[in-house]
């Protein structure tokens, strides 16, 4: 059956792309916020 085995590798694939989407999401999620924190912190500083 080697149209199972295919699918199986397209589900794998397409699951580790919505793993790396969702991590690359998080990571300028992250990298916002710390940009926030900073402009925040400089303010008070004033």
């Amino acid at each position: 059956m080697p149209s199972k085995k295919r699918f199986d590798d397209y589900i794998i694939k397409h699951n580790e792309g919505i793993k790396e989407k969702w991590q690359d999401k998080m990571r300028t999620k992250q990298i916002r916020k710390q940009r926030r924190q900073k402009v925040t912190g400089e303010r008070s500083v004033d």
